[in-house]
């Protein structure tokens, strides 16, 4: 059983071994709900339309650019 662990403000993970799949994939599971990830991960959510990099600076446009680049 690996000792090592990924480590996140969330929680941590032990990192995938021979010995330790179903504990891992409920620590993934909870950890990727923590963060809002989980319906990515999913297919659940789709992927929000590339913005590009305009010279638009509009707060629109920049709240667009953010919510792409976090997805």
């Amino acid at each position: 059983m690996s000792d090592e662990t990924f480590k996140h403000p969330l929680g941590n993970v032990r990192l995938l071994d021979s010995t330790n799949y179903a504990v891992w994939k409920e620590e993934w599971m909870k950890l990727l709900q923590g963060i809002m990830a989980w319906d990515i991960v999913m297919e659940r959510e789709e992927e929000p339309e590339d913005p590009g990099r305009p010279n638009d600076f509009t707060r629109p446009l920049v709240l667009v650019r953010k919510a792409y680049k976090d997805y």
